[in-house]
């Protein structure tokens, strides 16, 4: 039995699908890496984790939002514009995190100017546990 041209391409769509479903179930199922900014290190750039902290300074403008959160170490976080804009229209807005709040926040860890710096990608990803 030979297999035609437009048998293989169905055969090529199927596997491409299964494929991409494959990879978004991997990906929704990544859990973020609980460890408190002490204990974070090199070994964790590039990885998803789930840091606390108290808030010591923040920075808001239109295009982005920068902050240092602290336990006995300070780590950056930074969000972009347009993850700043989904979570101004979402249930937390950003500008009710002020100095002082202690708030959770996931992201992807990386090295910035040397200094570590927490990225987050979904709005749900600051969540502020208590305000000052």
């Amino acid at each position: 039995m030979e297999i035609g041209e437009k048998e293989l391409v169905i055969i090529c769509l199927a596997i491409s699908i299964l494929g991409i479903s494959a990879m978004l179930l991997v990906a929704k199922g990544a859990k973020a890496e609980e460890k408190s900014i002490d204990g974070i290190s090199e070994n964790d750039f590039g990885k998803l984790m789930l840091l606390k902290g108290r808030v010591a300074k923040i920075t808001i403008s239109n295009y982005s939002m920068s902050m240092r959160i602290c336990e006995t170490r300070c780590i950056g976080v930074f969000v972009g514009e347009k993850l700043l804009n989904r979570m101004r229209n979402g249930a937390m807005n950003p500008e009710e995190i002020s100095s002082g709040n202690f708030v959770s926040v996931e992201g992807t860890l990386k090295e910035n100017n040397g200094e570590y710096t927490l990225y987050p990608s979904e709005p749900g990803s600051i969540e502020m546990l208590w305000a000052r």
